[in-house]
Order: C-alpha cells, then sequence, then structure tokens
C-alpha cells in the first residue's frame, strides 16, 4: 500500500505507532511508488504521535504505555518488523499481554 500510495497519491498517514525506522521505511517504499508512477513530486508524509511530557523520562515513558501496548496488542506487521521484535510481541500477545 506505501508503494501505491507513492504511485498515485500526494501524500500518506502513517500509524500512531510508527517510529524512526519505520518512517524510513516507509518513505523508501513510497519512493519505489513514485518512481513506478513517474511522479517526482513532493509526497507528504503524515503521523499521528503519542507523546508526554514530564520531568521524569521514566515517568513521560510510563504515562504513555498503556496506549503503546494497546497498539502493539493488535499484533505484528511491518511496524514491528522493521525493528525485529514481532516474534518476541507475538510471544507477549500470546501470554496476556506486556503486562503479564
Amino acid at each position: 500500500m506505501l508503494r501505491l500510495s507513492g504511485e498515485i497519491a500526494d501524500g500518506t498517514v502513517l500509524s500512531v505507532a510508527a517510529g524512526h525506522d519505520y518512517v524510513r521505511w516507509a518513505r523508501e517504499r513510497i519512493d519505489e511508488g513514485q518512481r513506478v508512477g513517474g511522479r517526482s513530486g513532493s509526497h507528504r508524509i503524515t503521523l499521528f504521535a503519542i507523546y508526554s511530557v514530564a520531568d521524569d523520562p521514566g515517568e513521560a515513558r510510563g504515562a504513555v504505555l498503556d496506549a503503546l501496548a494497546f497498539y502493539k496488542s493488535l499484533g505484528t506487521n511491518a511496524l514491528t518488523d522493521v525493528y525485529g521484535i514481532s516474534d518476541q510481541l507475538r510471544g507477549l500477545i500470546n501470554a496476556g499481554g506486556y503486562k503479564s
């Protein structure tokens, strides 16, 4: 779908769970699609972000843990494959989630 987006669209919206490596990987797929479609113009990438601000980094991470865990509990895909964590994530999901 990312290649198709590059081929026919002016922009792409990525998942709230997209990290830096995934965005780079997605950009490569989009660029491939742009080449196939003969498109050379700008292709906007938008992504949603879950964030928290606190003086203590642990507190900030803890504040978004449940929200991120929800998205990751939906399963594995390219978002987790890019980081090489799909097998580990499937194991956590099968064991009852990150809190088990």
